[in-house]
């Protein structure tokens, strides 16, 4: 996604309402321009990957992970203007979850706005479970997800009342989407 909005041709404009938090952070560097509310935040960390396998396998993850931070590296440094590789790797070391201002002083973004009224909406908490420094205002719960609401079958008896089992169906699906 970064190297295809990075080519376009257009002038591309990245607007960062709430949190770019990992490789979200690195597609956001595509932009010509990147704006971020003064209370939107951006998350930088090491690539990390969960792997199965023996200890050859394991290796290979690892020197995988070597070439993807370098890859990720080089395009956070393409964009920021206040920072230096070491600089850099001691946030990616630390997994920073950095605000508005502190990415406009590393040239992460472009323009700090004014806050937005935003809510933020997590389905998994698990993923933010999984790194180190989630901000304490990022609620991580475990509890169990709300239950889908079941739907009673309908026997239909003649064509229209297939019809509107179908509908029925279909809007059933797109409300769980």
């Amino acid at each position: 996604m970064y190297s295809q909005l990075k080519r376009h041709k257009a002038t591309v404009n990245m607007h960062i309402d709430g949190l770019a938090a990992s490789i979200a952070s690195v597609i956001a560097m595509a932009g010509d321009t990147i704006h971020m509310p003064a209370n939107a935040m951006m998350m930088i960390h090491h690539p990390m990957s969960g792997v199965y396998g023996n200890a050859h396998e394991m290796r290979a993850m690892a020197d995988t992970l070597d070439k993807v931070c370098e890859s990720i590296q080089e395009t956070y440094l393409a964009k920021a203007t206040g920072i230096t590789r070491e600089d850099l790797g001691v946030l990616l070391d630390s997994e920073s979850w950095l605000t508005a201002q502190e990415c406009l002083a590393l040239g992460l973004c472009d323009v700090v706005e004014e806050e937005k009224a935003i809510a933020a909406s997590v389905r998994d908490f698990e993923i933010l479970a999984k790194y180190r420094n989630t901000p304490r205002f990022i609620a991580v719960k475990d509890d169990p997800p709300a239950p889908i609401p079941s739907i009673d079958p309908v026997e239909p008896d003649t064509t229209e009342d297939v019809a509107k089992a179908k509908a029925k169906a279909i809007l059933a699906l797109e409300c769980e989407l």
